[in-house]
């Protein structure tokens, strides 16, 4: 079986940049603008964010080794 998703980018980030990058509804003409605009959403992003992702991270490593890898939550 395959290990149960556990990363962030999962849970909020690729919805949260999808939400932000596209929220205008604009469109690009070139991936220079849209890479940027993706830069620009992540710098905006608080720090605090990040740490605590990071932390509900190590909590979902913790409960996948708890349950030996089987599904959880």
């Amino acid at each position: 079986a395959w290990p149960p998703d556990l990363t962030d980018c999962d849970f909020w980030l690729w919805p949260h940049l999808k939400d932000e990058v596209y929220s205008n509804v604009q469109n690009f003409k070139t991936l220079d603008e849209l890479n940027n605009k993706i830069v620009q959403c992540l710098e905006n992003i608080p720090q605090y964010i990040y740490r605590k992702s990071f932390l509900n991270f190590i909590k979902r490593i913790d409960q996948c080794i708890e349950n030996k890898g089987f599904h959880f939550e």
